[in-house]
C-alpha cells in the first residue's frame, strides 16, 4: 500500500489552484480588453464617416455659393450659414475610444455649433456679407472635419478612406482655401 505524503501534495494543490485562479483571470482581462478595442475600432470609423460626410456637405455648400456667384443668382444657392453638423449615434464607446479622441470629435462639434451661432447673429446684422463668411466658414470646418477623420482613422489603424471617384474633397476644398488666401492677400497688398 502506498503512503501518500501530504506535506508534499498540499503545495502542489495550492500552486495548481493559484496558477488556474491566475490564469482565468487573464483570459477575463484579454477578452475585455479585445471587446474594447473591437468597440474604439467601430466608434472610431463611425466618426471618422460622419466627420467626411460633413466635410462633403461643407464643399457643396461652397460648391452652391460658387455657382450663385458665377450665375449672377441664377443657380445655385446663396447660403448663409455652414451646415449642421448630424449627431453621433448615441450608443458609440467614447471611453473605448479614449479622452484624446472623444475631445477632438466633441470639440469639433462645438466648434461646428458656435460657428453657426456666430453666423445666425451676423446675418441680423449684415446681408450681403454673409454668405461670403459661410463660405469661408465651410471651406475651414470641411477642412477641419477631414483632418479630424484622418486622426482617427490614423490612432484606430483603419487606413484611408475608399476613393468614391477621382474627385477629392479634401484637395478641392484645399484649392477653394488657397484662392480665398490669395484674394485676401491682394487685399491687404491694396489696402497697404
Amino acid at each position: 500500500m502506498m503512503v501518500v505524503d501530504w506535506t508534499k501534495l498540499w503545495p502542489l494543490v495550492l500552486t495548481s489552484s493559484v496558477i488556474a485562479a491566475f490564469l482565468t483571470y487573464g483570459l477575463g482581462l484579454l477578452k475585455d480588453w479585445l471587446n474594447r478595442n473591437r468597440d474604439a475600432d467601430f466608434a472610431a470609423l463611425f466618426v471618422a464617416l460622419s466627420l467626411e460626410e460633413y466635410a462633403s456637405r461643407c464643399a457643396s455648400v461652397v460648391g452652391d455659393i460658387g455657382t450663385f456667384w458665377s450665375s449672377s443668382g441664377n443657380a445655385g444657392t446663396s447660403h448663409g450659414n455652414v451646415p449642421e453638423l448630424n449627431s453621433f449615434k448615441s450608443d458609440i464607446e467614447w471611453k473605448a475610444l479614449g479622452i484624446k479622441l472623444t475631445s477632438k470629435a466633441l470639440s469639433f462639434r462645438v466648434r461646428v455649433a458656435h460657428t453657426r451661432e456666430i453666423l445666425s447673429d451676423l446675418s441680423d446684422h449684415i446681408n450681403e456679407e454673409i454668405v461670403e463668411e459661410a463660405r469661408d466658414h465651410a471651406v475651414k470646418l470641411g477642412l477641419e472635419a477631414i483632418a479630424i477623420a484622418e486622426v482617427f482613422r490614423k490612432t484606430r489603424k483603419l487606413g484611408a478612406p475608399l476613393p468614391v471617384s477621382d474627385w477629392s474633397t479634401k484637395k478641392w476644398l484645399q484649392g477653394k482655401a488657397d484662392e480665398i488666401a490669395a484674394v485676401r492677400a491682394k487685399e491687404k497688398m491694396r489696402d497697404d
